[in-house]
C-alpha cells in the first residue's frame, strides 16, 4: 500500500549484508518522493521471492513483510530521480530465518562506470505483460544525462528490479535499479533509466547493512 492509500506492485532483489535482511528496490516503491508525500506503511510492504504466477506453487519461499523502509534524502525531500533508491529491511520468518540466508542475496557495487553489461530484471504488469512471471533484458548501459540507461521493453511493475553486473545465472552485483521508463508515440516502452550508484548509494548501504 502506498502513501495515497492505493495498492501498487514493484520489483526488488535481496542484497547480502551483515544483517541478512535487505531488499533493494526503487525509492518510489517505498516513499512518494518530494513535497508532502509520505512513507508507505512498512507493515503492508511485502516481498515474494521467486514469485511465479504460472506455477502451482507461486510463492515457493513465502511472503515476507518489512519492518523498516529507507531511501535517500534527495528522493524523500525533492523527488529527485537521480536518487530513486529504496531499501526494505525485512522481518525474520516465523522460525527466525533471515531472508538472505533463505534465498541468497546479490552483491552491491558503487562508483563503477555508467557503461556496464548488465542483466535487468523485473515483473512488468502493464500490457503486454501481466506481472505473473520474472522478465529480463540484457545489454550494455549508457550515460543518459548522468543516469544509467538501457534499452528494454519491460513495462510498469518492473520498477525497483535489479540491474546486475557480472551475473552468473544466479547472483551478480547490484549496479542500479529500474527507476523510470520511456515510451514512444505508440505507447511502446523502449528504454529505462536507473540511478547511478555512487557515494549516496554507499552511504545508504552503510546505514542499513547491519539492521
Amino acid at each position: 500500500m502506498a502513501d495515497d492509500g492505493l495498492n501498487y506492485s514493484c520489483s526488488g532483489s535481496t542484497v547480502n549484508s551483515g544483517g541478512k535482511n535487505l531488499v533493494y528496490t526503487a525509492g518510489h516503491c517505498v516513499h512518494g518522493g518530494g513535497g508532502s508525500r509520505q512513507w508507505f506503511p512498512a507493515s503492508k510492504w511485502a516481498f515474494v521471492p521467486s514469485y511465479d504466477g504460472t506455477s502451482s506453487n507461486p510463492r515457493p519461499y513465502g511472503t515476507w513483510t518489512a519492518r523498516q523502509l529507507w531511501s535517500l534524502s534527495a528522493w524523500i525531500n525533492n523527488g529527485d530521480r537521480r536518487y530513486d533508491i529504496g531499501v526494505a529491511v525485512m522481518r525474520t520468518s516465523s522460525s527466525g530465518g533471515h531472508i538472505v540466508n533463505v534465498v541468497g542475496g546479490q552483491g552491491i557495487q558503487w562508483n563503477y562506470p555508467l557503461v556496464q553489461y548488465v542483466y535487468q530484471f523485473g515483473y512488468p504488469q502493464r500490457q503486454p505483460f501481466n506481472g505473473a512471471t520474472l522478465r529480463y533484458c540484457t545489454g550494455t548501459t549508457y550515460n543518459d544525462g548522468g543516469n544509467e540507461g538501457i534499452n528494454c521493453n519491460m513495462t510498469e511493475g518492473a520498477s525497483g528490479g535489479p540491474w546486475l553486473d557480472d551475473f552468473n545465472g544466479s547472483l551478480g552485483w547490484l549496479d542500479s535499479v529500474n527507476s523510470w521508463v520511456f515510451w514512444n508515440a505508440n505507447g511502446v516502452r523502449y528504454k529505462w533509466n536507473g540511478p547511478y550508484f555512487g557515494e549516496a548509494s554507499r552511504s545508504l548501504f552503510n546505514a542499513v547493512q547491519n539492521l
